[in-house]
């Protein structure tokens, strides 16, 4: 059972060892995106990635990875599903990123970010980080939910800021 920072980090590197990024088409993209429940994802070894017709990467992952970590988590019994909650940010710039919010027996709270392999204490670490990383002058949209869809994160666009450019 987690108790720290460091057993969420050594089940994320787990779960990163058996998953790599493969890009698809546009097309692929919008009619899988958070269609695939964890165990297709992780069976499949695949995570979802996308590059806009402009060239940048936009889907790089992410939301795979905290779809299974947040499935392994509840699985194993490790975390209950009322201390385990869905984070997507979106900056005004147009990059989206997820996170896992998870609250472990021993009160503490953390915001993993598996694609990174990063385990932040509270959310305003991690949006400082990743909005000077993708140069964002300033913040976003924060989304919270048990699930991406509890979230409002319904489609591939549900999960950018309006106007963003997706694939």
């Amino acid at each position: 059972m987690p108790a720290s920072k460091e057993d969420l980090l050594g089940i994320v590197n787990g779960i990163n060892l058996r998953l790599f990024l493969c890009d698809v088409d546009s097309g692929t993209l919008k009619s899988l995106y958070l269609r695939r429940p964890a165990g297709e994802i992780l069976q499949s070894g695949r995570m979802l990635g996308g590059v806009s017709r402009q060239g940048g990467s936009l889907v790089g992952g992410c939301m795979d990875q905290v779809v299974v970590l947040m499935a392994v988590l509840r699985a194993k019994g490790f975390v209950p599903g009322k201390n385990l909650f869905f984070i997507r940010v979106k900056s005004e710039k147009g990059p989206g990123h997820s996170l896992a919010e998870v609250k472990l027996e021993n009160g503490a709270r953390y915001f993993v970010d598996p694609r990174n392999e990063r385990v932040y204490r509270n959310l305003k670490e991690f949006t400082d980080v990743w909005f000077k990383a993708i140069k964002a002058k300033k913040g976003g949209i924060v989304l919270r939910g048990a699930t991406p869809r509890g979230a409002g994160v319904r489609t591939l666009e549900d999960a950018f800021h309006p106007g963003a450019l997706t694939p």
